[in-house]
């Protein structure tokens, strides 16, 4: 039998400890689960602080693909208009609605209501009738509709770079374990998940594998390759958008190893027997791309 600890803290799982934690967080969409990784503490303390700040990603995809929610997340974000500039409200499949209340009076000194819903239309109605109390508010028409086209709105999130690459790597080193149960061949990664120490372990690279092998598909990509007594690294794709390199290991002692998980998003499904690809990258070219930040906007390739 199998000795199980927390690879955070170290403490035995035991009934009265176990949690469910998401190998790919929740606020990803991600569905596959596990209770050998992570103490209930640990899975809380992370979740708020790791997890939280990768959700301003999430939230956004999430939205984009109308992919079903739980109850505990909330998909809906704030955006503003292109084009105008209003406040607006984005929920599921890109739904957008104006966030703020506006009135405006035409050339046929109509009052015009811009509002998130009727409630506060009316509440808005109530207060034009004592600011213009000689004004005829009997014939009251309302006129719903979705405004602006998708594409014409800006989505800005609150972002914590150094935390949303602690929960790439926090993600990568839960397949890891997962599928190995050995958390030795990582030490240095998990220091990195629970520290302040300076990033030598992961940065955005795309290498657009859903693009190029499966047309584009909202696929979550794990790819999790050591090569013998050499190194170890993974690369992660979200949403088939947005790609990760993480270093696991610059120091590997070991056989060679190849681990793959694709998620269909959409479907929640796993893509099995999906060997189309092949990532190869020298350590070299890992440790240039993190330490000297290649493409260090990678967050504007975000497409928001």
């Amino acid at each position: 039998m199998i000795q199980n600890y927390c690879y955070i803290c170290n403490i035995e799982l035991k009934d009265s400890n176990l949690s469910y934690e998401h190998i790919i967080p929740a606020c990803l969409g991600g569905s596959l689960k596990s209770r050998d990784l992570l103490c209930v503490q640990c899975n809380s303390t992370f979740g708020e602080i790791h997890d939280k700040a990768l959700a301003a990603i999430g939230i956004f995809y999430l939205s984009k693909y109308n992919i079903p929610k739980k109850k505990s997340l909330n998909y809906t974000f704030n955006a503003v208009e292109k084009r105008t500039k209003k406040n607006l409200i984005i929920s599921p499949s890109w739904i957008t609605k104006f966030k703020d209340t506006i009135s405006v009076i035409d050339e046929n000194n109509n009052i015009c209501i811009e509002a998130p819903n009727k409630k506060r239309a009316m509440q808005e109605i109530n207060r034009i009738k004592i600011l213009y109390q000689s004004h005829n508010f009997e014939d009251i028409e309302f006129n719903e509709k979705l405004t602006p086209e998708v594409q014409d709105f800006e989505y800005e999130p609150e972002v914590y770079e150094g935390l949303i690459l602690r929960a790439i790597c926090k993600t990568i080193a839960n397949y890891y374990i997962f599928k190995t149960k050995n958390k030795d061949n990582i030490s240095k990664l998990i220091e990195y998940i629970i520290s302040d120490n300076e990033n030598y372990y992961c940065w955005g690279f795309n290498l657009n594998i859903a693009l190029k092998y499966y047309g584009g598909k909202t696929y979550h990509i794990i790819n999790i390759i050591a090569i013998k007594d050499k190194y170890m690294y993974a690369y992660f794709e979200i949403f088939g958008e947005t790609g990760f390199i993480i270093l696991l290991n610059a120091r590997y002692v070991g056989p060679d190893e190849n681990y793959r998980y694709i998620y269909d998003v959409i479907n929640k499904t796993e893509i099995l027997n999906a060997d189309d690809f092949q990532i190869d990258i020298s350590l070299s070219d890992i440790c240039e791309i993190i330490k000297n930040k290649a493409d260090c906007e990678w967050f504007k390739s975000l497409n928001f």
